[in-house]
């Protein structure tokens, strides 16, 4: 995205603010973006490990998360309730090649937002910002680790939603975001809004056109392609409210533990739950689940699409206590006690 910057800064093209490339790929710089901007954001220290870590601590007050400074995905993301958890996670990665490809010379240790959490998607012409979708999130605590479980559309603007959607479009302000797409990562705490990140992307690998276009009429694809190829029909749209068909929900199916599939006996429920439109992903019988707690699908996803929101959120929950109960997967080792996620946000 940086190449991409100034390859259009090269040719005169519409472009992201040059001086603050650095704000929308580095975390702890994104951070600082936001302060100088004058938004609230999460202490964000970068570490090497050793004596940085312990110099860091005093700093904060546990419990914090330590996250690469440039990856994805939930990779190497650990919630730390003590000091030596906080080494442990900075160790680890340290030196190891992250979701990016990119190799881990140095980690952030910042405050943990506790919170619900959301998406704010959108799409930008000249620094004008549109709302593509919103979405809530819901995420687990599992031992150390944050595990998304689902995000879920969201169909009425409430109160927090607008107050999360107005803070989103300061952060895209702060960190320069002026044209094309951005996915933004924010929690609603006990304090006010607080960003999580800001990707200048679209969200995710990729986007299942049948089951957004179901329920908002488009991608957040389609309007980066009409805000270039068709700018006056993409300003018209500014003009309507935000205002989606149907509701819909994209949940990353969860196992407990790493390990290998034996079988699949969930799968015919899930396919009869309420509102499924598709499954994708799913893995086969003898595939082996590395990192179940990355948002990558690396043991399936499901998506859900229906008018009736709260239809939704019943198959959602359906959907969670069939994997938390262990009868999704089969796994190989066996999980003897599966246990329950601790539900943190969401």
């Amino acid at each position: 995205m940086t190449t991409a910057n100034l390859l259009s800064h090269a040719l005169g093209l519409p472009h992201h603010v040059d001086s603050l490339m650095l704000a929308r790929r580095d975390k702890a710089a994104m951070n600082a973006a936001l302060r100088d901007a004058g938004l609230p954001s999460a202490h964000t220290v970068k570490v090497q490990g050793g004596d940085d870590i312990d110099s860091a601590l005093e700093e904060f007050t546990l419990p914090v998360i330590v996250k690469p400074v440039d990856s994805a995905g939930g990779d190497g993301c650990v919630v730390c309730w003590q000091a030596s958890d906080v080494a442990a996670a900075v160790e680890a990665a340290l030196g190891q090649r992250n979701l990016l490809g990119i190799k881990n010379s140095e980690m952030l240790i910042q405050d943990y937002l506790d919170g619900q959490q959301f998406i704010v998607n959108t799409v930008s012409i000249g620094g004008r910002h549109l709302v593509s979708d919103v979405h809530t999130v819901r995420v687990d605590r599992v031992g150390g680790r944050s595990v998304m479980r689902h995000s879920l559309l969201v169909t009425e603007m409430d109160a927090s939603a607008t107050l999360m959607v107005q803070f989103t479009l300061r952060c895209l302000d702060a960190v320069g975001i002026r044209e094309g797409a951005a996915h933004t990562e924010v929690r609603l705490t006990a304090e006010g809004p607080r960003l999580i990140e800001v990707n200048a992307r679209i969200m995710g690998a990729s986007l299942e056109p049948s089951l957004y276009r179901t329920a908002l009429g488009y991608t957040q694809a389609d309007l980066v392609a009409e805000r270039f190829t068709n700018p006056d029909a993409f300003v018209a749209r500014f003009d309507s409210p935000y205002a989606p068909h149907a509701a819909m929900a994209m949940a990353f199916l969860y196992v407990s533990e790493p390990g290998t599939v034996v079988s699949s006996p969930g799968l015919d429920l899930v396919r009869t739950l309420p509102g499924l439109h598709s499954m994708e992903k799913l893995p086969a019988i003898g595939a082996t689940i590395a990192q179940p707690w990355m948002c990558t699908g690396q043991a399936g996803m499901a998506y859900f699409v229906h008018r009736q929101r709260d239809l939704v959120a019943a198959s959602l929950d359906r959907l969670h206590r069939l994997e938390d109960d262990g009868q999704l997967h089969r796994m190989w080792p066996p999980t003897a006690h599966p246990g329950h996620p601790s539900r943190r946000a969401g």
